[in-house]
């Protein structure tokens, strides 16, 4: 039920390759997050939340990627409440979450000790709608985080591929005031898992868009006085992608309930990564001529899968650390 009325609410606020002003869009797509409650969700009630969990804030990322969402939802609404349960400091900011008064720009970098001076940091996503930032730096299973608010910051845009975020420079003037929090490994991991589902929530999204213009294109463009859907071929390449994102809809759903692991997250976000690349690039290819061209919206799908496909070092990474754990544990096994 939720997944439909977030659907429905952000049905006539949309992206348009006409229209790519992810500034504009995403003011507005804010404000509805806030009056709704989404950025509210994932936050207890002690601190004006919700406490609905990460199964809800599936659903909402779910929405957000099939309707092109342009503000920083999962950096605020997800990173940030994560962070804030393993570092009881950063609680004050989880009203202002809730409200929609808090807004976290991300980037993902190294982060300085701090002592000397200013510091820059490139591309920010988001940095140009945000209150505050969020810099995360993942080495050896630990994660360093800077969350720190952009009073004072000089922030400049850049040419986004991904038109559905802003990208900017941003350089603080003074990191020392709020210096880096390191998380140990099992913080690292419960952080983490969460950003796993929001992130692949969100490709699901892409890929399931995707798919239902690409479904809809075969079954009214005709060929040799039938629907080009009509053909095997073609058939086969959408029936694979049906099946990888079905298959990534059933690892989701894994991963947010009872009993879950980290293993289980990460796993359901490279499913999901995976199959939205796969729809989003099948897409284009089968909407033939229209497909590479700008006025349709598709490019729109296939930069954002491949923006969040990036994403913590991007797949390939999570495969090879799914590995490593793998043999680790083979390992300990047999010792």
């Amino acid at each position: 039920m939720l997944r439909e009325a977030v659907d429905s609410a952000l049905a006539n606020v949309v992206l348009t390759p006409a229209e790519p002003d992810p500034q504009a869009l995403s003011r507005r797509h804010w404000s509805l997050a806030a009056e709704m409650g989404w950025t509210a969700a994932d936050i207890d009630e002690a601190h004006g939340g919700l406490g609905l969990g990460l199964a809800y804030i599936a659903d909402i990322c779910e929405s957000a990627g099939r309707h092109l969402f342009c503000g920083p939802f999962a950096e605020t609404a997800v990173l940030l409440p994560s962070v804030a349960r393993e570092v009881e400091t950063l609680s004050a900011l989880l009203p202002g979450v809730a409200a929609g008064d808090v807004r976290v720009a991300y980037a993902e970098a190294s982060i300085p000790d701090g002592s000397g001076g200013s510091v820059s940091f490139a591309p920010v996503e988001h940095a140009l709608q945000a209150t505050h930032l969020a810099v995360i730096e993942e080495s050896g299973g630990e994660l360093r985080v800077l969350i720190t608010d952009l009073d004072g910051a000089e922030i400049s845009p850049l040419q986004s591929m991904d038109l559905s975020v802003s990208v900017a420079r941003v350089v603080l003037p003074d990191p020392s005031r709020c210096p880096p929090i390191t998380l140990g490994a099992e913080a690292t991991r419960r952080v983490l898992s969460a950003m796993h589902i929001a992130v692949g929530a969100d490709l699901l999204g892409v890929g399931e868009a995707a798919l239902a213009r690409t479904v809809e294109h075969v079954s009214s463009r005709k060929q040799f006085g039938r629907p080009i859907g009509a053909f095997q071929a073609l058939k086969h390449r959408l029936a694979d992608v049906h099946t990888a994102l079905r298959t990534a809809r059933l690892a989701l759903a894994h991963g947010v309930g009872d009993g879950a692991t980290f293993q289980d997250t990460r796993a359901a976000r490279t499913l999901a990564a995976d199959a939205a690349m796969r729809a989003t690039a099948t897409a284009i290819q089968l909407h033939g001529g229209s497909g590479f061209s700008w006025e349709l919206d598709l490019h729109l799908f296939l930069k954002r899968a491949r923006r969040l496909n990036a994403r913590t070092g991007g797949t390939n990474r999570l495969r090879a650390s799914a590995g490593n754990d793998y043999i680790e544990r083979t390992i300990a096994a047999r010792a």
